[in-house]
């Protein structure tokens, strides 16, 4: 069991570094190549590129997982991003722009990789799972804000400060695997989405004085990505593995961190036109990220039910009893002809 649960965490550690690094080689291939061949588009499409393969991924893999069975899809996943890992280091398309565009190909195959492994593992985790005592967004743009905070950066500074924003945010995930069962998925979310939304004002409002002190940026952006963690990172992970019947987890927790993944892509091809949008700028973008903070934790407030115990039995009887029904409208949209459909052996319903 406990094997099981390591080498799922090396495949999400595997997929959070691919996800960002990204950060810093944006910042690299920029003084590489210049501003003007790596210009806003440019930089948008590389560091976009993963995040839709990755929309892809899930839903495709999603709906696998629940037919071909977790393992077989999960090897599928490892050997995707073995390839793309490989094409993204062995990038050249005889050209400047055509090497850059081999690697938003690249990404892209890598992302494809990376969301499947997301519903496939958190799936199967939860089912290997025997009791509730038995969990990126992640910072996708940090480096571009950092390199026009403060005096100096370079490309080692601009590191150094990701790894301290990394190492304030970090702890969230460990803050929330010791509250999530004592305080619920749901609160931990209300708290985070509350936390992140008061900071993101505050570098709003108080951009222009913020922007000039390296260090209580780094404290400021840090506790947002703590509370991420420490909120919606850690609760849309877990709650769709105890929300959805285990016959189609696989495919509807794949469309949900789709949902996720997709918001990211249109975050981060967007932030590097916001911030330079005459009018809107850091400030503008730091509003939409509050806003979008306080929408979502309205829809937390009043859509949101928590399954704290983890006890599956009673969603899937339910789902089972639904699918017995011969004119029930759920039964129908998964039935074809007189055989009975996959979801039907899942849940031990078969035609008679």
């Amino acid at each position: 069991m406990v094997n099981k649960f390591f080498l799922r965490g090396l495949g999400f550690l595997n997929d959070a570094y691919d996800l960002s690094v990204i950060n810093i080689i944006n910042v690299i291939l920029e003084h590489q190549y210049g501003k003007t061949v790596f210009d806003s588009n440019m930089k948008s499409s590389v560091s976009t590129s993963a995040l839709i393969g990755a929309v892809l991924g899930q839903l495709v893999f999603g709906v696998l997982g629940d037919i071909y069975g977790r393992k077989n899809c999960m090897v599928a996943t490892c050997a995707l991003l073995i390839i793309g890992g490989i094409l993204c280091a062995a990038a050249y398309g005889g050209s400047d722009l055509g090497t850059l565009w081999f690697l938003v190909v690249a990404r892209g195959i890598l992302g494809f990789g990376i969301g499947g492994e997301y519903p496939l593992a958190a799936s199967s985790s939860s089912e290997d799972a025997t009791s509730t005592a038995d969990r990126n967004r992640r910072n996708l743009f940090s480096a571009s804000i950092l390199s026009v905070i403060g005096a100096n950066s370079t490309l080692q500074t601009i590191a150094l400060q990701n790894v301290l924003i990394s190492a304030v945010a970090l702890p969230g995930y460990y803050v929330a695997c010791f509250f999530i069962n004592k305080m619920g998925r749901k609160l931990i979310m209300l708290q985070g989405l509350t936390w992140m939304t008061i900071i993101f004002f505050v570098l709003a409002i108080w951009w222009d004085s913020i922007k000039g002190q390296s260090a209580l940026f780094i404290i400021l952006f840090g506790l947002t990505l703590f509370f991420s963690n420490f909120g919606p990172n850690m609760s849309t992970f877990v709650m769709p593995t105890e929300m959805y019947p285990t016959a189609i987890k696989s495919s509807c927790h794949g469309f949900s961190a789709a949902m996720g993944k997709a918001g990211a892509a249109i975050g981060s091809y967007g932030f590097a036109h916001w911030v330079k949008a005459p009018g809107f700028g850091y400030v503008g973008t730091w509003y939409t990220f509050a806003g979008i903070c306080l929408l979502t934790l309205l829809l937390t407030w009043f859509c949101m039910f928590d399954n704290n115990d983890g006890d599956m039995s009673n969603i899937d009887n339910e789902f089972k009893a639904k699918l017995a029904l011969e004119t029930n409208e759920t039964r129908q949209s998964f039935v074809a002809g007189d055989e009975p459909h996959e979801f039907e052996k899942d849940v031990g319903y078969i035609k008679a």
